[in-house]
């Protein structure tokens, strides 16, 4: 997740924020569908740290270059 954030930072690469949504999604399915013993307490967790990711991964933000025919792929 973090690696993803950090090639998202520039802004041709934008649109990998989008691979975080799917990585939120996965904390919060996680404890249901893992085998496994994990406490309410870690399933929580799980849940607002999901929440929260797809929650960061969401905002756009503002273009500041402008980039030719690719200017139509940053997202």
């Amino acid at each position: 997740m973090v690696t993803f954030s950090i090639i998202a930072f520039a802004e041709v690469a934008r649109s990998v924020r989008l691979i975080n949504i799917l990585f939120g999604v996965w904390l919060i399915a996680a404890p249901w569908l893992l085998d496994g013993v994990s406490s309410p307490l870690a399933t929580g967790n799980s849940i607002i740290c999901g929440a929260l990711l797809i929650a960061l991964a969401i905002p756009r933000g503002t273009i500041k270059d402008s980039y030719a025919s690719w200017d139509r792929y940053i997202i």
